[in-house]
């Protein structure tokens, strides 16, 4: 039964979809093609536009698609990415690529605020939702796997054909992708309510919405010293993955293709490893604070090691931030409606992302002085901390329980 559910049309139909939205060429060459326009104060005044409009587009992201549609929304982003990928492409300042970064963290939005609640839905209507971990962790093992192709191929386009090229084919992949999401017939919005657009309506709206989930998260997910080590934990991700972990790399002197082929032997190795992880305990929590100590120690000894162990740990890196969104997502979706499931994990992004939004420009700054290595390890040892308190007060409060219904 589970081994249809995980190959039917529709779920199929998903894999698609995450296989050419992941399909990014630019996956190890983004840093170096940036560096060519700028500095590295450069490329953190662009990661800080990147995460800014990230952060003010992530609850009207969530919120639209709560409104539009899973499929109108996914569509959305497909354009809009391509859209950004082009101008990438043809970009020769600054000004360019910050531009283009503004459309690429809409589109991103759009698709990561989306497919969550869209798998959800599609295996509650399977009543199948607990195995929600299992195919999110198929669909990530396609998304990475496309990752970890499209990176070794746009390596190798990067230096042979033009530093430009890998930009053009990911534009051409995601209209692709919208055109493909054309002949799909729409899900109907949660809600059947016609609506009209009224600017100061829609930012009321979001800014009651974004109150409205943090409250959600406060009282939903408890204790409050379990949801910190969380939103810190994935502040974390949000740095080594947008910045750090492709700065630790470029700090090895790698080429344009070195960096594809590190990104591929990382991502295909990581899809692996995240459809391996998921495989084991269903216990959302434990998974998290487990996976996030193995995470965080991977980055405390990153000044110590080679490249090849810089890659083993990326590899490692790959699949627990993967596994750690899905067990996430899961609790996420667990204490949410409908109406509601998009938005509420916008938010939880949006509080993720926000110290990242005001520390991206210094953080470049830092690492240009004192290397990505440091700084990641750095930033690793109060994460790891959290999470070890985090784990004991809950082996704990297990402990008690136990006691007390076992007298």
């Amino acid at each position: 039964m589970q081994s249809k559910l995980l190959v039917s049309k529709k779920l199929l139909h998903l894999y698609l979809v995450a296989t050419l939205y992941g399909s990014w060429f630019s996956m190890g060459i983004w840093a170096i093609y940036t560096l060519r326009f700028t500095s590295y104060k450069g490329l953190g005044f662009i990661e800080l536009i990147t995460s800014l409009t990230a952060l003010i587009f992530k609850i009207p992201g969530g919120y639209l698609s709560d409104r539009l549609g899973r499929e109108k929304t996914l569509r959305l982003a497909f354009a809009i990415g391509a859209l950004g990928y082009l101008i990438k492409a043809l970009a020769n300042t600054l000004l360019d690529l910050s531009i283009a970064s503004v459309f690429l963290a809409v589109a991103d939005i759009l698709y990561f605020s989306t497919m969550p609640a869209y798998l959800f839905e599609t295996l509650r209507e399977k009543s199948s939702t607990k195995l929600y971990s299992t195919v999110a962790s198929v669909q990530d093992t396609f998304f990475l796997a496309a990752n970890a192709t499209a990176g070794l191929l746009g390596g190798w386009v990067y230096d042979k054909v033009s530093p430009r090229a890998p930009f053009f084919v990911t534009a051409f992949l995601y209209l692709l992708g919208c055109l493909m999401l054309q002949n799909t017939t729409p899900k109907r919005p949660t809600s059947n309510r016609k609506h009209t657009l009224n600017l100061a309506h829609e930012l009321t709206q979001t800014l009651n919405t974004f109150t409205t989930n943090a409250k959600t998260l406060l009282k939903r997910v408890k204790p409050f010293s379990f949801l910190l080590t969380i939103l810190t934990l994935g502040t974390s991700m949000v740095i080594m993955y947008e910045l750090i972990d492709d700065l630790i790399l470029i700090e090895y002197h790698l080429s344009g293709f070195e960096l594809g082929l590190a990104s591929t032997v990382i991502l295909l190795l990581g899809a692996l490893l995240t459809a391996l992880l998921g495989r084991l305990t269903s216990n959302s929590r434990k998974n998290i604070l487990t996976f996030g100590i193995i995470y965080s120690i991977s980055l405390v000894l990153a000044p110590k090691i080679g490249v090849g162990l810089a890659i083993v740990f990326a590899t490692l890196r790959t699949a627990l931030s993967a596994q750690i969104q899905i067990n996430t997502e899961y609790l996420l979706n667990k204490i949410s409606t409908d109406s509601k499931r998009a938005s509420l994990q916008a938010t939880y992004s949006a509080l993720t992302e926000l110290p990242y939004v005001i520390a991206a420009v210094p953080l470049a700054s830092l690492v240009e002085s004192y290397s990505a290595r440091n700084i990641a390890a750095l930033l690793a040892v109060p994460v790891l901390i959290l999470l070890l308190v985090s784990a004991m007060k809950i082996k704990i409060q297990s402990s008690r329980k136990r006691n007390t219904s076992h007298p």
